[in-house]
């Protein structure tokens, strides 16, 4: 699980948002758009080349 600062909505994909990890490694997950600017928990699903993939940690 990682703690990801949620920056904006996907470039790639408006449905999703991304964000950045604690090391700096960018991530994209499916969220509500109000969440940006905030903090959320978020478990890493696929390792992509430059990015990535995970699901919000429901609480």
């Amino acid at each position: 699980m990682q703690s990801v600062l949620v920056e904006g909505p996907s470039r790639k994909d408006p449905n999703e948002l991304t964000g950045k990890t604690e090391n700096m490694r960018s991530v994209n997950f499916p969220g509500h758009p109000r969440l940006v600017g905030q903090f959320v928990d978020v478990v890493i699903t696929e390792a992509l080349s430059n990015s990535l993939r995970g699901r919000i940690v429901a609480a």
